[in-house]
């Protein structure tokens, strides 16, 4: 059974209120019937401070939860990592936090059971598999200093693609971001995608292609990343107010006023 990551972090909404990042996944796994986060990396490698959670390969579930959750931000990967990623990174997880323990405290833990400790973790991570699906991807991001500077002017190049995929019945999900875009996903299923390491990169290069045909159509590439995160569905955007909703292609070619609006 394949799982999707979420994380949330907290809005300016909660300054001032005293609560934790660590209530957040805590409170969402008991919602969820999950007890273990998983957290994302950055490009670097290193987790972040916040956490992820587990959450089935499911839209109806994800949308749920971000109603929950509306005044959070809340995103997810464009990555399907296999039950056996979350386990071993779980287990990682519970190494590090003992490390860390044990480096806190140099009277009680010596030297060598913290360099074995720092062994175990290295030895363990290597096991973590990078092997995911990911869906395929499109960011149309307008505004100042961009090639397109509004919705409205970035329409015409949704409708380009839109146009392109049902000349191959590919299906898609289409989407305002609650920013400053359109996000258009085609499943990974449509492919009969293998789980691979490199499937961002595969992605990067069918995006290429399709935008080397049909183009060009103005957009973001460095979303192909192995950890890119995607604000959920029904989400409140933290600095325009606007939430990140599903649109069809007739609420695309009422304009911006319209898409906005519904969005409010």
């Amino acid at each position: 059974m394949l799982f999707r990551e979420v994380w949330h972090s907290h809005s300016n909404k909660d300054i001032g209120k005293g609560i934790q990042y660590t209530d957040y996944p805590d409170r969402a796994a008991r919602y969820l019937g999950f007890t273990q986060g998983i957290p994302p990396q950055s490009r670097y490698g290193n987790d972040y401070m916040l956490k992820w959670l587990p959450v089935p390969d499911d839209d109806t579930i994800l949308e749920n939860y971000a109603k929950i959750f509306s005044h959070y931000n809340c995103y997810t990967t464009l990555n399907y990592y296999s039950y056996e990623y979350a386990i071993e990174k779980a287990k990682v997880l519970n190494m590090v936090e003992k490390l860390h323990r044990f480096r806190a405290l140099p009277n009680i833990f010596s030297s060598e059971q913290i360099r074995a400790q720092e062994q175990r973790v290295l030895t363990n991570s290597v096991h973590i598999p990078n092997a995911c699906f990911m869906d395929l991807a499109f960011d149309f991001d307008v505004g100042p200093g961009k090639v397109i500077n509004t919705l409205d002017e970035a329409i015409p190049q949704v409708n380009k693609l839109i146009e392109y995929l049902k000349r191959y019945n590919s299906p898609y999900s289409l989407f305002f971001s609650g920013g400053r875009g359109f996000h258009l996903v085609v499943p990974h299923t449509s492919f009969g995608q293998k789980m691979a390491d490199n499937n961002h990169l595969v992605n990067r290069h069918m995006a290429e292609l399709i935008d080397f045909e049909i183009g060009p159509l103005h957009i973001d590439y460095a979303i192909y990343s192995s950890r890119r995160q995607f604000r959920m569905v029904n989400t409140i955007h933290q600095t325009s107010g606007f939430k990140k909703k599903r649109i069809s292609e007739h609420d695309l070619n009422k304009g911006e006023k319209h898409i906005l609006h519904l969005a409010r």
